[in-house]
């Protein structure tokens, strides 16, 4: 997904990443649609409140999604299809 963003190199992304600006250079524009890509790829679902203000660097996507995927598969259970 972002490694269709013009001039994105995983290499320089880390966990503390920004997804705006000087980090990876997405608008809020961009952001809601990563993260609706990000929704149909990993089959979670983020409410609008979810999102502003609480996903503002690359890890705090990574454990967004991981968060939503655990809880899905349920106390205790892995959900790693």
């Amino acid at each position: 997904m972002l490694a269709e963003i013009p001039g994105f190199s995983a290499a320089e992304v880390g966990p503390e990443t920004s997804l705006y600006g000087k980090g990876i250079g997405l608008s809020s524009v961009d952001v809601m649609a990563l993260i609706i890509r990000v929704e149909e790829v990993f089959d979670v679902f983020f409410d609008d409140g979810e999102i502003v203000g609480s996903v503002e660097t690359f890890g705090a996507l990574v454990r967004a999604v991981r968060r939503k995927r655990a809880s899905r598969a349920g106390p205790g259970g892995s959900d790693d299809d």
